[in-house]
């Protein structure tokens, strides 16, 4: 059995990459997605489902149908209903080792001793 159709949303643009699956009487699962226009064709085999033909796409409410439905199907999605309220994105900075920090310290002293090193020599020959 060849299962395939067309995929459209309600206001006829082709919904490409809609998903479509089902459930075989063996446990495993079939399915694939809808092509560039909206297009899929599935071939079956000898393969039994035990659930309806599931399509789903991102933002759109699923339909089920029974593989018999699906021959040359022209399918229309509509819009879900649920809208997200917010989105909530976290970061945080991953703080330094203290092994680098305490490296960074040592480095500035050092700097900060040989500055001084040599503002007393220039101090030095001034004097003399």
């Amino acid at each position: 059995m060849i299962i395939s159709g067309n995929i459209k949303d309600n206001t006829g643009e082709p919904l490409m990459g809609a998903n479509i699956y089902a459930t075989l009487s063996s446990g495993g699962k079939v399915g694939g997605i809808s092509d560039f226009d909206g297009n899929f064709n599935i071939d079956l085999g000898d393969k039994k489902l035990s659930t309806p033909v599931t399509i789903s796409y991102l933002g759109f409410q699923s339909k089920t149908f029974e593989p018999s439905q699906l021959n040359n199907a022209n399918i229309v999605l509509t819009e879900g209903e649920e809208m997200l309220d917010e989105v909530v994105v976290i970061a945080k900075k991953k703080p330094k080792s203290k092994k680098s920090i305490e490296k960074n310290n040592l480095i500035g002293i050092i700097s900060l001793g040989v500055g001084l090193l040599a503002l007393g020599v220039i101090l030095i020959k001034i004097k003399k």
